[in-house]
């Protein structure tokens, strides 16, 4: 399917919806631990969906946003991933503590992102693992006993946050030596919500020990609202001038991404904060140097706010974004060429170069969520501009083309 973004936003208000890395632990956790827990106000979206399914499918009982693990067991099928990274490298992980064959697919694109890091780590602690060269599909067959191990988490944050989710209930005491991480913030997310579900884990630099034979407690856990969706609204009003208010959002939270706020504040847009919202308002924007290591999922439309810019942008540190659902540095420096914005891709980021967007141009959103919604962000400055592909969304933000037209965006 495909948009066409005819005329620009007026302002208003929206609230963010509940955080997809917040969901995803949840239902994971809350299906591992000894009772029933209750995820209040989860983001239902093609990516927690497909976790949902595949804890039901390892023995999960599900009703009414309450979970409880059942009998962990053998699924009956593969387990399709679709195109959720994160669905496929939390349950890889558990899968490997039952003693039998759990297979797992997913969709082209989830077929080219890296698995081997993780698979490695997993062989060095005993777990029984087939995979087509490191990618999917991919198949375990238990065996994961636990111990002192290395991961290599330059591709994916994810690698860790699977070994620290599982390990917890294997039959000895675990070391993880986490290298090359990227997107520590997840990490730290993840660890925060394992201690709220009971676990005990502890952390010197980049060395996790987990203690074995634990139990994950039921919680009544409430998902808060999503800094990663959040960011596209706030550019919106810095890049259109028309004020726009996010609410719904925790300045608490372990999210990297609420680091938005403050990049906004000091390339010189108007932002204002109170408890729970922000407002963004225009702004004299000049260009600047942003590191995206901790932040990937903000790339896309940090490199739409450069555009709008003055002067020069650069965002670095950022090699991962090759491995994410598309490659982001190639896919997006490619659509804002398209958009007539001098761009130069570089291994680690883009170097973009603030000036007029062209109008009544077509973007590709790629299969990308993020790439998708960012551009469509662009587009409210590019008149009659047609994004397509737009179903991807639905990964993490269904709701985005509706909130867009909340805030006066005209869309067909």
């Amino acid at each position: 399917m495909d948009v066409r973004i005819k005329e620009t936003i007026t302002g208003g208000k929206i609230d963010a919806p509940p955080s997809k890395s917040y969901t995803h632990r949840a239902i994971v956790m809350g299906f591992l631990a000894e009772g029933e827990s209750e995820i209040i106000n989860p983001l239902s979206s093609s990516d927690t969906i497909r976790t949902l399914e595949g804890v039901k499918a390892l023995g999960a009982e599900v009703e009414n946003g309450k979970i409880r693990r059942g009998n962990f067991r053998i699924p009956d099928s593969i387990i399709n991933c679709g195109g959720s990274g994160t669905t496929l490298r939390l349950l890889a992980g558990i899968s490997c503590l039952l003693n039998g064959l759990v297979v797992f697919s997913g969709n082209e694109a989830l077929r080219k992102r890296p698995m081997g890091d993780l698979i490695h780590a997993l062989e060095g602690l005993g777990a029984r693992i087939w995979s087509r060269n490191g990618f999917l599909p991919l198949a375990t067959r238990g065996g994961l006993e636990g111990g002192k191990v290395r991961v290599d988490c330059a591709k994916s944050s994810q690698f860790l946050s699977s070994l620290l989710i599982s390990l917890p209930l294997a039959k000895k005491d675990s070391e993880i030596h986490a290298e090359n991480l990227k997107s520590e913030p997840y990490v730290e997310i993840t660890v925060e919500m394992l201690k709220r579900f009971g676990i005990d884990i502890q952390k010197k630099e980049n060395t996790y020990s987990i203690p074995a034979h634990q139990h994950y407690s039921p919680q009544r856990y409430e998902v808060s609202g999503d800094f990663s969706s959040a960011s596209f609204f706030m550019v919106a009003g810095a890049i259109t001038g028309k004020k726009i208010t996010v609410g719904n959002l925790d300045f608490q939270t372990k999210q990297g991404d609420r680091r938005v706020v403050e990049i906004l504040k000091d390339v010189g847009a108007h932002v204002e904060v109170s408890r729970d919202s922000v407002i963004v308002c225009g702004g004299n924007l000049s260009g600047s140097k942003i590191d995206c290591s901790d932040n990937p999922d903000l790339f896309p439309i940090l490199s739409v706010l450069g555009v709008f810019a003055e002067g020069e942008t650069v965002l670095y540190n950022a090699p991962h974004l090759h491995f994410k659902e598309s490659d982001r540095i190639k896919n997006m420096a490619k659509e804002l060429g398209n958009l007539g914005i001098p761009c130069e891709e570089r291994y680690d980021g883009v170097r973009i170069r603030g000036g007029t967007v062209k109008r009544n141009v077509v973007v590709d959103s790629h299969d990308d969520h993020r790439v998708c919604m960012a551009l469509s962000i662009a587009a409210l400055m590019s008149e009659n501009t047609i994004v397509k592909n737009v179903e991807c969304v639905s990964e993490s933000y269904p709701h985005f083309f509706e909130d867009l037209k909340k805030v006066g965006a005209v869309i067909e």
